[in-house]
């Protein structure tokens, strides 16, 4: 798997805000955010419960849009979209891409973090 690019805009603008510290406690505290999201968009696809997808893809697409990781933004946001349209047979379809946005983030993440 290769790592996510990151929008180094969006990282530069963190480090600029706050330092290379509060980037890299941004990144240490994406990676719990980031496996329980998952957990619960997986869990709401399988029981049908299109509202909590659509919350917790929301939660993601704006976590990952601020950390500058703008491919697992997109599918997020697309996740969103099919929930609210009630389209669980095309979110779970989506799930593993997904799910491999979120590996490849965490990837991106930590490498750009210097963790």
């Amino acid at each position: 798997m290769r790592p996510a690019e990151l929008d180094n805009a969006a990282v530069q603008e963190l480090i600029d805000v706050g330092g290379p510290e509060l980037f890299a406690t941004l990144v240490d505290d994406f990676a719990p955010f980031a496996i329980s999201t998952v957990e619960t968009i997986s869990d709401g696809a399988t029981a049908g419960d299109c509202a909590v997808v659509q919350a917790a893809s929301h939660s993601m697409k704006s976590a990952s849009a601020t950390l500058g990781a703008g491919e697992l933004s997109a599918i997020a946001a697309h996740l969103e979209s099919l929930s609210k349209g009630q389209d669980i047979a095309a979110v779970r379809k989506l799930l593993p891409e997904f799910e491999q946005a979120v590996d490849a983030a965490q990837i991106a993440l930590i490498a750009g973090s210097g963790r």
